[in-house]
């Protein structure tokens, strides 16, 4: 519908999730390599804390593969074992640590400091999984907007029902305006979607009408050079390669993932600088709470205005009830060539 997506230069990329208050957006529909697929939203299941030899995050797609059917792993994540592990750990020291005060003995600075390694390593190697959709905000600005789980949803319900009508609201011609309340802070926030409205006054009387939205020829260029390649969004590896990148570090990062060269255009936050944890507070979510995944066939019925006849593609679409938490990192001074970091060796302590 719009051709193809351009990579690098042009205008900066906006990808964001929802921040507190009222969030009013449509979504984009297919276009450029995702037109042919139909796809308009991305499950994506990102690892993190895996640093290049210049200091820089270099996250990727979990390889992990489960059969939701039969409960089995038919493919394993090196990355996911390791998180898996570090947080058996922190809470077995968690746990002791709480038995010593509550016994009223002394705790031991070694059980500390080991406590405080482990939450930090937990918050360092987090992953996160999260719907991604491009969208057109009340503004009229661009972007992609990361949607937690609770989002989609409640969002996924509406557009099942306006597709049952005939009228899908992720179309180019009348796409549908949402509007997502974001309220309250950590385990505690909470997301409200609805279809958005505004006042219509006719005659004396005022009423809340929905706001729509066609995406006409003149905007084809903004969206091409504003919104992202949902097909491309993070880099694929094999778990042959995850292994590597998991147990070798930064020399494996800059061989399979890139080294020392700054910024890779449209690799959305991929390789900033790792910053410090927020707060201790926030501590990863055990991964071996492994969320449920389905996969949905919808058939998307699209018609651009420079067009006459419909287009129709179908789109193949995955839905997850994914982690929400936010993603944690932290400043790693990298080890003099041919020796190990103090984390490094702690991980081999470990079995890691």
């Amino acid at each position: 519908m719009f051709g193809s997506p351009k990579e690098g230069g042009g205008a900066k990329k906006r990808m964001e999730g929802f921040k507190d208050g009222t969030t009013v957006f449509r979504v984009i529909p297919p276009f450029g390599a995702c037109e042919e697929s139909g796809t308009y939203r991305a499950y994506v299941s990102v690892e993190f804390g895996y640093l290049n030899s210049a200091g820089f995050n270099r996250p990727f797609l979990s390889p992990r593969v489960k059969n939701y059917k039969t409960g089995m792993v038919e493919t394993e994540s090196e990355a996911y074992l390791r998180r898996t592990k570090l947080n058996a750990e922190k809470d077995a020291v968690t746990k002791e640590i709480k038995d010593l005060e509550a016994a009223k003995k002394p705790i031991p600075k070694e059980l500390e400091a080991k406590k405080k390694t482990l939450v930090d390593m937990c918050k360092k190697y987090n992953s996160k999984n999260k719907h991604i959709i491009n969208a057109i905000y009340l503004d009229g600005t661009i972007g992609a907007i990361e949607m937690p789980a609770t989002v989609w949803k409640q969002m996924k319900p509406i557009i099942d029902e306006r597709k049952a009508q005939g009228k899908h609201p992720v179309a180019v011609e009348n796409g549908l305006f949402f509007k997502v309340v974001r309220s309250g802070a950590d385990l505690d926030t909470i997301y409200q979607l609805s279809v958005y409205t505004e006042p219509v006054k006719i005659g004396e009387k005022t009423y809340q009408d929905e706001k729509t939205h066609t995406i006409t020829p003149d905007m084809f260029d903004k969206i091409k050079a504003e919104a992202w390649d949902l097909s491309n969004l993070y880099p694929t590896v094999t778990p042959e390669q995850e292994y590597r990148i998991v147990h070798e570090g930064a020399k494996a990062v800059d061989e399979i993932l890139g080294g020392a060269e700054k910024k890779k255009a449209d690799a959305p936050k991929a390789e900033e600088k790792a910053e410090p944890a927020k707060e201790a507070a926030k501590e990863t979510p055990k991964a071996a709470e492994t969320k449920v995944e389905t996969k949905v066939e919808e058939k998307v019925e699209i018609k651009a205005e420079e067009k006459a006849q419909a287009i129709e593609t179908t789109a193949t679409t995955k839905f997850n009830d994914g982690d929400d938490g936010e993603v944690q990192g932290d400043e790693i001074k990298l080890p003099t060539p041919g020796s190990l970091s103090e984390e490094d060796q702690f991980l081999k302590d470990m079995g890691l």
